[in-house]
């Protein structure tokens, strides 16, 4: 992978500044930037439905049964924007 970001500072600060860009470039996952216009489109794609579904679960009279739908909610928001990988799975 190819870094678009520059070393910047002066004095000592330069060097450490090149040794955290090529610690990210050896860190980073190889299909970083292929995948993620794609991933960015399915990570959408999800979570337009899941609003619904959260606005829905809102409307429920059963209070604990509104409250396990956004806990159930909330967790698959988080999987579907913590990690950029889950739909390719």
């Amino acid at each position: 992978m190819r870094s678009h970001v520059h070393a910047i500072g002066r004095g000592r600060s330069r060097p450490q500044s090149k040794l955290l860009i090529a610690m990210r470039e050896r860190t980073a996952p190889p299909f970083n930037d292929d995948r993620t216009p794609h991933d960015a489109a399915i990570s959408h794609d999800l979570r337009t439905p899941l609003t619904r579904l959260r606005l829905r679960a809102e409307l429920v009279d059963d209070e604990t049964s509104n409250e396990n739908a956004l806990l159930e909610l909330d967790a698959m928001g988080e999987m579907i924007t913590s990690d950029p990988c889950v739909c390719s799975r």
